[in-house]
């Protein structure tokens, strides 16, 4: 079998050769030497110990100035390369499963020369083949070179001429050899590209519809994945948009409800502010209501003093009248006496006068008596409307504290909204971030593939 490799940029490929040989008829090695070189045994006998000698010289010499003799056999001849030569050898021994003693000693001593066989292996270049086959055609005259001096001192020209002729055809025949070698080793590479060629022809366009098939296939997958990334990339859109929906509307929530807390402390404040005025004004209320209450009981003092001395006075007055009464009575009787009457007259104009107070005096005490009835009513009010102010602002103190707990629990329950958005956006982009890592290394598998 024949290799060929050619380098673009070399002129001449190099080439290569791979023998195959078996060996038949082992069991020859142990016989004796001299009865295999009688003319009875066959060729084939004689060819293995010429092998078996050739092998244990080369055992012997592996420096690579040796001289090994290769022309004792045919076999030898073809083995010149393979034994010790620019080749790579490899030696496969197969034995029976009950062999003789004597046959398996000189089998396994022969492998064991095998073995220590050296060999030179080289790159075969078409520049080296040339040079070897040169060689060799000089060894080849040189060989035959003595036997013509030995001749031309006692034969005459006519023996020589054909012992020339004999060597120039030699040298012929050599390099016709050779040549028809090289001939067929390029009309084996010829064969060998040509099959080639058909066998890549075919490969090329299977692996083209492969190929093509693939490229579909790939495109096909780049389309669905896509596809895919397109409804994910609306699919994340439009969570993200409800998620900045719900922020808004929690945010929105929560000014709202800051504007609703400053509202109610705003009012807070002007309850505090009112509740204090009102208290201010109670106090000066309870203050003038404690003044007017010290001037009623001095009011109460003086009128009870006088209500006293009008009933000393009416009953003098009533003594009075009942002395009138009798000096009517007695004022026939008595008409002399005038000057008694007159005095009895300015007494009772006395009296009357006095009675005229006293009744104007009574007037003021009930009007003292209705300004209290005034007073208490007045101050009733006033408490009562206290009462009510304080139960207001109590209210409101009630009301303010149940919405800021409202407010606090809105805006408790609004963070946890808020953190669960976030959280829910951040599990979205981990899900968007591990499907883009799945599709990448599909598709860098499906181009590999």
């Amino acid at each position: 079998m024949n290799l060929f490799m050619h380098d673009r940029n070399e002129l001449y490929p190099s080439k290569s050769f791979m023998q195959i040989i078996e060996l038949p008829g082992a069991e020859t090695l142990a016989e004796d030497k001299n009865v295999l070189h009688s003319p009875e045994w066959p060729l084939l006998c004689r060819s293995l110990m010429a092998f078996s000698q050739v092998v244990n010289n080369l055992a012997r010499s592996p420096d690579p100035d040796r001289v090994i003799d290769y022309s004792e056999s045919k076999l030898t001849q073809l083995l010149q390369e393979a034994l010790g030569g620019n080749c790579k050898t490899r030696v496969i021994c197969c034995l029976r499963s009950n062999p003789e003693p004597k046959l398996l000693a000189k089998v396994l001593r022969t492998c064991t020369d095998l073995s220590q066989v050296k060999n030179f292996p080289v790159l075969n270049e078409y520049c080296v083949e040339s040079l070897i086959i040169q060689y060799r055609a000089r060894i080849q005259a040189l060989g035959q070179e003595p036997d013509q001096a030995g001749n031309t001192k006692g034969q005459p020209n006519k023996v020589n001429a054909p012992k020339d002729q004999i060597w120039r055809l030699n040298n012929e025949n050599v390099f016709l050899r050779d040549k028809n070698e090289r001939l067929y080793h390029k009309l084996g590479e010829l064969q060998e590209t040509m099959a080639q060629m058909a066998g890549s022809k075919a490969d090329l366009s299977s692996k083209l519809v492969f190929s093509e098939e693939e490229k579909l296939k790939i495109s096909k997958d780049l389309i669905d994945l896509q596809i895919e990334t397109n409804k994910m990339r609306e699919k994340y859109e439009a969570e993200n948009f409800e998620l900045k929906n719900k922020i808004l509307i929690l945010e929105n929530r929560a000014v709202e409800l800051e504007i609703q807390k400053d509202r109610s402390s705003r009012e807070l404040e002007m309850g505090e502010d009112r509740l204090q005025a009102m208290e201010k004004t109670r106090k000066e209320l309870a203050d003038e209501y404690v003044v007017l209450k010290s001037n009623y009981l001095a009011l109460s003092k003086e009128h009870e003093k006088e209500i006293s001395k009008n009933e000393e006075l009416g009953l003098e007055l009533l003594n009075l009248a009942n002395s009138r009464n009798s000096f009517l009575k007695q004022q026939d009787n008595y008409t002399k006496s005038r000057a008694i009457y007159e005095e009895a007259a300015e007494e009772l104009n006395r009296v009357r006068s006095l009675v005229a107070q006293l009744s104007s005096e009574k007037i003021k005490a009930e009007e003292v008596v209705a300004s209290e009835s005034e007073r208490n009513r007045v101050e009733k009010n006033l408490l009562g409307n206290q009462e009510e102010i304080k139960e207001q602002i109590e209210n409101m103190k009630k009301s303010h504290e149940e919405q800021q707990r409202i407010m606090e629990e809105r805006i408790v329950k609004m963070g946890k909204e808020l953190q669960e958005a976030k959280r829910a956006i951040r599990n979205t982009h981990h899900q968007l971030s591990e499907q883009s890592v799945v599709r990448i290394e599909r598709v860098t598998a499906g181009e590999e593939e």
